[in-house]
């Protein structure tokens, strides 16, 4: 009987035992928990995965800087121009470069008196960075300078301005002769640099046919000439041309048939210096 309530003990025992034995297991969790350390050097080979994660966004602050856009450079018309009336068929043209892709220009032109005129909005895409101006009206003596102009390029990271430019206005040009029913030829007209400022002492040529050519006009500081008014009975060609050292001209030639008959012509041209000789249409006398 001892042995079956041994038996019966050890039952009980066997029930604590497995208690006991469940209090000797972190005798096995030990050496389980051993290996765990073990492991953990496997896994702290992670960390140095994680400094490579995070320097991916490490360049996008040096991107910030150059996001901004470069200062745009202006072409036309040169510091200290002197442009046209800006009434048809001249007008006033300014080009400039700066940066593309998702940005757009904006300009600003600035006169006396609080005139002012441009655009918030200019499309590179579709006409390259310039802006245009003409009006109906000549502007007075008190609006013919300084004028001043600048431009932005406004990009999605920012914007930037331009230097800034002056330029003057010429003043109204001579009124034409009186319109007279007498055939013959009246001659104007204007010769400026390519920044639109006007050119003086350029000698202007005529001749007829084959006959040699006549200075016939000067221009004055503004670029500006008007040759007198030349009666011609008939119908007669005609050619124009201009001449000053140091330049060569474009037009090089006007050339047209001029039937009987009173003509009023404008004949505008565009003066480029140059180092070479460049020759006349013909030979030109003084008047």
């Amino acid at each position: 009987m001892r042995q079956v309530a041994f038996a019966f003990t050890a039952g009980l025992l066997g029930v604590t035992a497995a208690c006991i034995t469940f209090n000797t297991t972190p005798a096995i969790q030990s050496a389980v928990t051993s290996h765990t350390p073990a492991v953990s050097p496997t896994r702290s080979q992670t960390p140095p995965l994680t400094p490579a994660s995070a320097s991916t966004p490490v360049p996008t602050p040096s991107l910030t800087p150059t996001s901004l856009p470069g200062a745009p450079l202006l072409i036309q018309p040169g510091d200290g121009a002197v442009l046209p009336q800006p009434v048809p068929p001249d007008e006033w043209f300014f080009s400039w470069t700066a940066r593309t892709g998702p940005c757009h220009g904006a300009i600003a032109v600035v006169g006396p008196g609080g005139r002012r005129l441009g655009s918030a909005y200019v499309d590179w895409y579709l006409t390259g960075y310039r802006y245009s101006y003409s009006t109906t009206a000549h502007l007075p003596e008190d609006a013919l300078g300084p004028w001043s102009w600048f431009v932005d390029v406004i990009c999605p990271s920012g914007s930037t301005r331009s230097e800034t430019r002056i330029f003057w206005v010429a003043p109204v040009s001579p009124p034409a002769p009186a319109a007279t029913t007498q055939p013959g030829l009246d001659l104007r007209g204007r010769v400026r640099l390519t920044d639109g400022s006007g050119v003086a002492g350029v000698r202007l040529c005529r001749a007829f046919a084959a006959y040699p050519g006549e200075a016939v006009a000067t221009t004055d500081q503004d670029g500006y000439y008007r040759a007198e008014y030349v009666n011609i009975p008939g119908d007669e060609m005609v050619g124009v041309w201009p001449e000053l050292e140091g330049y060569s001209f474009e037009p090089k030639l006007y050339y047209w048939r001029h039937y009987h008959g009173h003509e009023l012509r404008t004949l505008d041209f565009v003066a480029i210096p140059t180092t070479a000789t460049d020759v006349s249409p013909a030979s030109c006398r003084s008047s």
